[in-house]
């Protein structure tokens, strides 16, 4: 091969080299980041708090059909115990009336077993024993006593028969009575305590879709989440791949601060956050949340990068209520970005303070307006 054929091919070699290496750099750096990607993912983002706001409201409407099984449940439970305890007392007096009818029944026995006693010897000794007592009297008025007398006896066994065959039916019908209260005040017993297994079926099927709405929820929240995270990365990457203009600072550049050094595309998130929670409020508020920003990153009790300090869990709510995320693509005024330089070169308003909340709630700390900087 000759020399000038063996040059021609190195520098088409190094060439080749140069372009391949400037692609991966760009693609390194979020060239294939497009507007368009950054769409589909706010439109997944749209999608996924929509299936939340679904999920929320079947979540309300769940526990409000629990708290009404609840207060069904509870009152079925004292109808039947009120049920229940009439039960008890039903059987208590039919009880007694058995007593009672055991009682007139052997008395009622006793009485005509006494009666046929007197009959039977009334034949055995015949009528002319009674008629000799009668006709032996000494005078008519003797005789018409000792007549009336006989009668009497008579008449009272049998009225005394009849008082206590009375007496034994009036407590036969009571008992049939109380016993068919009975019955009944059972049945509407049985009929509440399906009704308590029904509400309590009812109830378990309510709270597994209660759990299942909240599982929902939470896998919404996290999705969300990671589509505010890509849109973010987008709306950092889409461009011409150097940087980004306006407020934001380019995204090669490396700002060193006093023990921390952070990105410009960080440098971004940090001045979206101060707005987001202070963008209302004055400088000197501003300044306070972003130098607890900075602490936070120079404290070995959080994170150690912007991204992670702002989306700790349970930190910094814009992150998850999308505020954040709409800040950052806007683009954060100049004012936070001054408040957030400030910080980053060390100095602090507030001290070594690593929270902050509403100077309202009444957590001591130093006040700042209408913030409470504390920890």
């Amino acid at each position: 091969m000759s020399s000038i054929k063996r040059n021609r091919t190195i520098k088409f070699l190094t060439v080749a080299m140069l372009v391949l290496s400037i692609s991966v750099s760009f693609g390194q750096t979020g060239v294939f980041a497009t507007p368009e990607g950054k769409k589909a993912a706010e439109e997944k983002k749209a999608e996924e708090e929509k299936k939340k706001s679904q999920a929320e409201g079947d979540k309300a409407d769940t526990e409000s059909y629990i708290n009404e099984l609840n207060s069904k449940a509870a009152s079925l439970k004292e109808q039947a115990a009120e049920v229940q305890a009439q039960c008890d007392a039903k059987t208590v007096e039919i009880s007694e009336i058995n007593k009672k009818l055991d009682a007139a029944t052997v008395a009622a026995k006793n009485q005509y077993t006494n009666m046929r006693k007197r009959i039977k010897l009334m034949y055995e000794k015949g009528t002319s024993g009674y008629l000799e007592a009668i006709f032996s009297s000494g005078s008519i008025s003797e005789m018409l006593n000792r007549a009336q007398y006989i009668s009497e006896v008579f008449g009272f066994d049998k009225k005394l028969v009849e008082n206590y065959n009375n007496k034994v039916s009036e407590i036969k019908d009571l008992k049939a009575q109380l016993e068919e209260d009975k019955k009944e005040l059972e049945s509407l017993n049985a009929s509440a305590k399906e009704k308590i297994k029904y509400a309590n079926e009812s109830m378990a099927t309510a709270q597994a879709e209660l759990k299942a709405y909240v599982k929902s929820i939470s896998d919404s929240e996290e999705k969300i989440k990671e589509y505010e995270k890509e849109i973010i990365a987008q709306g950092a990457s889409v461009g011409t791949g150097t940087g980004k203009t306006g407020n934001q600072t380019t995204q090669k550049e490396i700002i060193q601060g006093d023990g921390v050094s952070v990105t410009s595309e960080e440098l971004d998130m940090m001045a979206a956050m101060i707005y987001c929670e202070a963008g209302a409020e004055g400088f000197e508020e501003m300044l306070g949340v972003a130098s607890v920003i900075v602490n936070r990153l120079k404290s070995s009790k959080y994170p150690n990068t912007m991204e992670a300090v702002l989306w700790q869990k349970g930190q910094f709510a814009p992150t998850w209520e999308g505020k954040f995320a709409k800040a950052l693509a806007k683009g954060a005024p100049p004012v936070c970005y001054e408040a957030a330089r400030k910080a980053l070169s060390g100095y602090s308003n507030v001290g070594t303070s690593i929270g902050f909340k509403l100077a309202s709630t009444g957590i001591e700390g130093i006040v700042i307006g209408k913030i409470v900087f504390f920890g």
